[in-house]
């Protein structure tokens, strides 16, 4: 597997309920008046910890929701490029 950014926006690729029901499981919505005022690494970071998930995952909806701007904190995200295997 090699890594590498990737940029799409899930709301062109899931149906909205989809997209809700996602991000409503990954961060529940009990979390999102402190989701609103995470704007540092080490915030998200911690937050991510804490609540038990990757804090790309964080960084996404935070860009996703408007919090951050899209350049924000990518950094903080894995991205992944699957190979095709070899015919033979």
């Amino acid at each position: 597997m090699t890594a590498k950014r990737i940029l799409y926006q899930p709301e062109n690729i899931s149906p909205p309920g989809e997209t809700v029901f996602a991000a409503d499981t990954l961060i529940p919505p009990i979390y999102m008046q402190e989701l609103a005022g995470l704007t540092s690494k080490a915030a998200v970071q911690s937050f991510a910890a804490r609540i038990g998930i990757h804090p790309g995952i964080v960084v996404g909806r935070l860009q996703h929701d408007g919090i951050i701007p899209q350049s924000w904190m990518n950094e903080l995200k894995d991205s992944f490029t699957w190979r095709e295997p070899v015919a033979g």
